[in-house]
């Protein structure tokens, strides 16, 4: 049981450090991003486009059909979609497997 107990520690705290690490860069490109153009300039100069549209405008039936195409469980994450990161770092992780037993063959 103690050993059960320190896998899951282990386990815990490596997901702890990788989840840090992505949050620590995604504040410094952030960060970057500030430094550039402010958040209330960068709103301006995208409503100031001349095919701006607001959302009000927008059809509700074209609202339902981007949600239904783009993230089906929209209503259901609270804006970070953890199924679909897992999906997308397992797909990216068998394409690197692919390649890499590829290459052993070469």
């Amino acid at each position: 049981m103690k050993k059960f107990l320190k896998i899951v520690f282990l386990l815990i705290l490596i997901i702890t450090s990788i989840a840090l690490l992505f949050i620590g860069n995604g504040y410094k490109m952030y960060k970057k991003a500030i430094e550039e153009i402010s958040i209330e300039d960068k709103i301006k100069e995208i409503k100031s486009k001349e095919n701006y549209t607001k959302i009000s405008d927008l059809p509700q039936t074209y609202i339902n059909a981007v949600l239904s195409v783009e993230d089906h469980r929209f209503y259901k994450h609270f804006g970070i979609d953890l199924i679909a990161i897992l999906y997308c770092k397992g797909s990216k992780f068998r394409v690197f497997w692919k390649r890499t037993k590829s290459d052993d063959r070469l």
